[in-house]
């Protein structure tokens, strides 16, 4: 799949719960690191959603670039982690979804599994 998200998304049950895993391991590791800035959330949960940045927002570590490009089909494998540091909690699956969304048809495990 290419960096835009176009093709193929996701994989088995299997890769998915790995998937979450892994996002759940990243999200644990302590870091002083930001992957998303406060005023980046304030200008642009308004400017492409149409709704104010909450008031609160916990934080998480989180991959920061989590898209289809950087998933591998077997595993899953996240590579490039550059981008890592602190983002709201949900970040990366909302990125991914987001990313999905190019590709018209969200994963089956975002619609269906309440684990994302």
């Amino acid at each position: 799949m290419g960096a835009d998200g176009r093709g193929e998304v996701g994989g088995d049950e299997t890769w998915w719960k790995s998937l979450h895993t892994d996002l759940e391991a990243i999200a644990a590791t302590p870091t002083e690191r930001v992957a998303a800035r406060r005023q980046w959330i304030d200008r642009t949960l308004p400017q492409h959603a149409g709704v104010p940045a909450p008031a609160e927002i916990d934080w998480a570590t989180a991959h920061g670039n989590c898209h289809f490009a950087n998933l591998t089909t077997s595993g899953p494998t996240l590579p490039d982690f550059e981008g890592f540091g602190l983002a709201p909690v949900g970040y990366d699956p909302a990125l991914l979804y987001a990313y999905s969304l190019l590709a018209h048809r969200p994963p089956p495990a975002f619609v269906s599994n309440s684990r994302f």
